[in-house]
């Protein structure tokens, strides 16, 4: 908070010429609020700048197949409640029939906690991705998947976006998500389709995979109906877009 007011004065003490070269974005309501309070300008908001891959890529799978792959993709990190992989995959056994494609490459978790998470990897109807991945092996996983499962923390993504999120909402999948989180306003808001779980638990998160497996025909044409919206609006383009108008806007 000190830097911010720091750069709270830099900013008051720019000439005019420079103030309009200035321009703040970040990629949630929620944080740019925030960021102008802190900053005593406007931060405006700008798309995700993604680039979302093959105009393909967020097609419906032609035959789904009877036991749905769920998938958690990006790095290991506490904040995106990987540790309750091992539950997850275990409450799911008693509850639906789903196989999960699971990225297990270590971002932050402790020694301890990767250890626990490599359990699932013997599992039966689990394929793990062991490595960072490029961007076309990035994209076979998620189209391969039927489910993206976002077991997010609340605090940390209360403003804060995720890409993931939002490759797997352009790319036509359901998704599941914490409740206060940026994923679950945007289900609740209708701009993606899926479920909501209340409780960061195992059980919860299973039960909320089972529910969205029962209804998962419908979530997927909702899907596929909300994809384009997320591909046209928003990604680099989007990006460069509002940029170029702030920049026509301030002369």
């Amino acid at each position: 908070m000190a830097e911010y007011a720091i750069l709270r004065e830099e900013i008051a003490n720019l000439a005019p010429v420079g103030a309009r070269r200035v321009i703040f974005f970040t990629l949630t309501d929620l944080l740019a609020q925030e960021l102008s309070d802190m900053l005593g300008i406007a931060a405006h908001v700008a798309p995700i700048p993604l680039e979302y891959g093959d105009a393909d890529m967020h097609r419906v799978p032609a035959a789904p197949r009877a036991r749905p792959c769920v998938a958690v993709l990006g790095g290991l990190r506490c904040e995106k409640g990987s540790y309750l992989l091992p539950g997850i995959v275990r409450a799911c056994r008693e509850r639906v029939d789903v196989e999960f494609l699971l990225q297990l490459f270590n971002n932050s978790l402790a020694p301890a906690e990767v250890a626990e998470v490599e359990t699932i990897a013997a599992q039966p109807h689990v394929r793990v991705l062991r490595e960072a991945l490029s961007l076309e092996a990035y994209n076979a996983a998620l189209l391969d998947a039927d489910i993206g499962l976002f077991p997010y923390e609340v605090i940390p993504y209360v403003k804060r976006n995720s890409g993931v999120f939002a490759e797997a909402v352009a790319y036509g999948k359901p998704v599941i998500a914490t409740r206060g989180t940026w994923m679950a306003q945007q289900i609740d808001a209708g701009r993606a389709a899926g479920v909501i779980f209340d409780e960061l638990d195992a059980d919860s998160i299973a039960a909320a995979i089972a529910r969205c497996v029962a209804n998962l025909p419908a979530l997927r044409a909702a899907a596929a109906r909300l994809a384009p919206a997320w591909r046209s609006g928003g990604g680099i383009a989007g990006f460069m877009d509002a940029l170029e108008r702030q920049i026509t806007a301030r002369g």
